[in-house]
């Protein structure tokens, strides 16, 4: 079976020469000749089928699928996010302000949780509208991060080894892009999240073994809310990130996801113990109560981009089998003149 890369990216299967047919490409509608030649100038691509046939996803495809690129090591994977300036920048500019923005977010949530017999505290209500300001820049800057972050995955998904350019801070492409990670997890939550739920409502006390048991569950869910946060960055069409298609992307990727699924459930682990520590240990000290939360949050950017390249490169190797993803998203491209990446 010959295998025709086409101009826009996407990964085809050549007519048969001795059929003399020729073939379309399904994403841009460029013709593929049967010696494996693709014309220059885009057709009209064939029909979809509709709405209906666009949330069903793409058929299934064949397990013996080309594969590109190699798998990424550990080592390569571990360096990653301190091997190019915009990560380096990331590490050592971003802690900092994130530090002081979050204590007002992170100060008015403990105040909701532990007020008086562990109920709501009423003066997290005076509290919030003198932190409003700073809880608003701590949205921002998250999301700056978070678009920063998309553009980590889309990189490693288009096979780039290298980091991307910082994006443009524009208030509107921030807010569409918190829009994708809440929808990513909406839809990833949902499903993903359901299982544990229902076993700690079922449960009722806990022992060592049902800890166990959650902790795999969470595992599990990690790896399925990862693929849908993929399936939300990677298309420009949300529709197209639903439960049915996430869970055919795993299945598609199948054992080679399976360092990534672990790689981000070791990191969910390690942010959630460090976040109890900051928030749980008193030193007694200021510096050293921001030096802990310094630290957090050095840990949890380096995490982010650990997981977004490992993600991104795992779907750059498996991307003729997942059928879901064939070009760059323009929603997330620098192509867009003055809103969101640039080049300069």
């Amino acid at each position: 079976m010959a295998i025709v890369i086409c101009k826009c990216g996407s990964w085809l299967r050549a007519p048969d020469p001795e059929e003399g047919g020729q073939g379309r490409c399904p994403s841009c509608g460029r013709v593929i000749g049967p010696d494996g030649t693709v014309s220059d100038e885009p057709g009209p691509p064939p029909r979809s089928g509709g709405f209906f046939r666009r949330l069903a996803g793409p058929r299934r495809p064949s397990p013996s699928f080309p594969k590109r690129g190699r798998p990424i090591g550990v080592g390569e994977a571990l360096a990653f996010p301190v091997s190019d300036g915009p990560g380096l920048m990331l590490l050592t500019l971003f802690p900092p302000f994130m530090t002081f923005m979050s204590v007002p977010v992170f100060d008015v949530v403990l105040l909701f949780r532990d007020g008086p017999r562990g109920g709501f505290n009423p003066l997290a209500l005076l509290l919030l509208p003198f932190a409003m300001p700073l809880i608003l820049c701590f949205i921002f800057t998250s999301g700056y991060i978070m678009l920063y972050l998309a553009r980590v995955l889309t990189d490693g998904a288009m096979g780039r080894a290298g980091h991307p350019n910082f994006p443009i801070w524009d208030r509107h492409t921030i807010l569409e892009g918190l829009a994708r990670w809440i929808w990513a997890g909406v839809v990833g939550l949902g499903v993903g999240a359901l299982p544990v739920l229902l076993y700690v409502k079922l449960r009722g006390e806990f022992g060592p073994l049902d800890w166990a048991a959650v902790s795999v569950l969470i595992g599990l869910a990690a790896g399925y809310v990862q693929m849908g946060l993929a399936a939300s960055l990677l298309q420009d069409d949300l529709t197209l990130a639903h439960p049915v298609a996430i869970a055919r992307a795993v299945r598609v990727i199948g054992r080679e996801y399976v360092p990534a699924w672990m790689m981000t459930a070791a990191a969910l682990f390690l942010a959630v113990m460090a976040w109890r520590f900051a928030m749980t240990h008193s030193p007694g000290n200021l510096k050293v109560a921001a030096l802990e939360l310094w630290g957090f949050w050095v840990l949890v950017l380096y995490e982010a981009m650990l997981i977004m390249h490992v993600l991104g490169r795992t779907i750059y190797r498996n991307a003729a089998g997942l059928g879901w993803y064939r070009r760059e998203p323009k929603w997330s491209s620098w192509e867009r003149p003055g809103r969101i990446y640039t080049n300069s």
